[in-house]
Formats: C-alpha cells, sequence, structure tokens
C-alpha cells in the first residue's frame, strides 16, 4: 500500500472505464511509485473491470450513478450511494487523500460542498485550472464551480487565487486581476464593478496580501499582465472552453501546413495544452478534489 491513496472516479467521462484504467497504469512510474489507487464505478462496470485487469486493482462498488443531465444538487442528496458522492465521502474521512472525476462539474461542487468544510470566510469554493501565458503558467478561476457570482465571492476568490499562487506557482506577493470586458473600473457587470471598487479600496488600505492590478481584458491572460485572473464561472468556463477549442483549432492549422516539423509542432502543442490538460482544482474547500474533462484523452488523465 503507497503512502498516498488517490480515489478516481471511473463514471462520467466520455471515454469507457477500461481506457482511464489504461491511461492510469501507463502512467510514469514515478507519478504512481508512492500511491495506491481506488477506483469508483457502478456495481457492473466493477464486475466487467475485475474480469478484464484482475484482482490487483481496488475497488469502490457503487450502486447510482449521477448522470450529467440531473440536477446537481438533488441527485447529490438522494443518490448518496452515487461515485461521486462516495468519493467525496471517502476524501473526508480520509480513506483517500484526493479525488479525480470526469463527471458532472455541479455534482462533484455539490458533494464537495455537502461534505467537506469550507475554507474560512469563503461561502463557494471555485475551480481552479493554469493557462499558459508569455510570463509563464497563470491561474484562472473560476472555471465553473460557481455560474453567478456576487461581488464579496469574486473577492474572497481573488484571495483564493493569489493563495494558490503562492502555494502552487511560489509566487510571493502575486498580482491579481478582474477578468473583463475593457479595463476601465466602470466595465463589466454590477457585481463586476463592485469587486473591483471593493479591491481598490482593500488595496489602498493595505489590506490584501497581493497586488491587485485592476480588470484585465482576455489577451492580457496571455500576455501574463497578472498572475491571477478571477471571473465568475459562467465566464472562465466559455473562456476556457474557447480557449482550448481555438488553441486545437490553430495547432491543426499549422499542422497542415508545417508538415514537414512535426517534432517543432509537438513540443509547441504540448506547451500549449498542457497547463490546461491538467484539471481544475476545487479550490476552497479542505480536501484535494480535482475536476477533468468530461472529454479527457489519456494524456489529460495521466
Amino acid at each position: 500500500m503507497g503512502n498516498f491513496s488517490l480515489g478516481i472516479d471511473l463514471m462520467g467521462a466520455d471515454v469507457q472505464a477500461a481506457s482511464i484504467i489504461e491511461a492510469v497504469l501507463s502512467s510514469p512510474r514515478d507519478c504512481l511509485a508512492d500511491a495506491s489507487i481506488l477506483f469508483f464505478a457502478s456495481t457492473p462496470i466493477v464486475e466487467q473491470l475485475k474480469e478484464q485487469f484482475g484482482l490487483h486493482l481496488d475497488f469502490c462498488p457503487c450502486s447510482q450513478v449521477i448522470e450529467m443531465d440531473e440536477s446537481p444538487v438533488r441527485a447529490v442528496k438522494t443518490k448518496t450511494d452515487a461515485t461521486v458522492v462516495a468519493g467525496i465521502k471517502a476524501l473526508k474521512t480520509g480513506k483517500i487523500q484526493a479525488f479525480i472525476s470526469c463527471a458532472s462539474t455541479g455534482a462533484l461542487v455539490a458533494a464537495s460542498c455537502l461534505h467537506l468544510p469550507k475554507f474560512p470566510s469563503v461561502s463557494k469554493p471555485a475551480l481552479i485550472s493554469l493557462f499558459p501565458s508569455q510570463q509563464g503558467e497563470v491561474v484562472v478561476l473560476d472555471v465553473g464551480a460557481i455560474a453567478s457570482t456576487t461581488s464579496s465571492q469574486l473577492v474572497q476568490h481573488a484571495f483564493l487565487g493569489a493563495l494558490y499562487a503562492r502555494q502552487a506557482l511560489g509566487i510571493e506577493h502575486p498580482t491579481v486581476a478582474l477578468l473583463n470586458i475593457g479595463s476601465e473600473p466602470e466595465k463589466g457587470d454590477e457585481e463586476t464593478r463592485k469587486a473591483c471598487q471593493k479591491l481598490m479600496q482593500q488595496l489602498m488600505q493595505q489590506e490584501t496580501p497581493f497586488q491587485f492590478v485592476g480588470n484585465k481584458e482576455p489577451h492580457d491572460l496571455f500576455l501574463g499582465k497578472a498572475n491571477v485572473f478571477v471571473t465568475s464561472g459562467f465566464v472562465g468556463n466559455i473562456f476556457l472552453k474557447t480557449a482550448e477549442a481555438s488553441c486545437q483549432f490553430v495547432l491543426e492549422r499549422v499542422k497542415e501546413k508545417l508538415a514537414a516539423a512535426p517534432a517543432i509542432l509537438d513540443k509547441i502543442a504540448s506547451e500549449l495544452r498542457a497547463p490546461m490538460q491538467q484539471g481544475a482544482v476545487l479550490f476552497g474547500v479542505q480536501g484535494l478534489v480535482i475536476k477533468c474533462h468530461g472529454s479527457a484523452n489519456k494524456a489529460s488523465i495521466q
């Protein structure tokens, strides 16, 4: 048994459960050297996987699965033996130290909020993703946990993002911006404008452990004009998916024109895709919860 126990939800991804296991088992050995893995899946799927992979893998059979079209909160409360709920409960009790899921974002967030303690002074957690920029990786939140965010929650997420930048990227005093449609303080919706005012006031009173640099537009993110970009889950999720699709589109077009240089293209593709393929961390709850795309491929899972 390893020193670190990882839980993986096999339900909810576009790929089959067996493909997820194959991706995990083919990961570089040093990634899983000290880890034990507990796979969460429906009982019928577990039986199939045991026949396919043998008995050396650890499974947690669950009698229920939350579908993508279900109401997340209702499903989490009624389907108490669903894989995503069982995984979060195992995280809470310490049976596992981290939980990865490709399932419904809403269900994963709802289960986490219901069963895991939140950080002090944080009303709602946020999904954090790393994006590539000309200055290195930048932190973006929220990329889909909470669709509609109040100004107070945006301020809370600014503190969360700064904390993550310090812990994950080693940036002692990060710069934080609000992702907006313009740089002027009066730009954006009402909640974003209020959040900008609150953060400016706290900056003047020196009440923040980071430097607030105001509103920044999407292109500023890729220029690395701040270490942390804060927005609502609705805007953040659209931005994430648009960035990923744009990256894929450009790479495919360039690949068609420069077919003679595959090694260079592979390196560029890896640098652009890697940060966004790592999964989004649900930050603000006491437990390591990672949300992967439902369409995650082998590289994303590894």
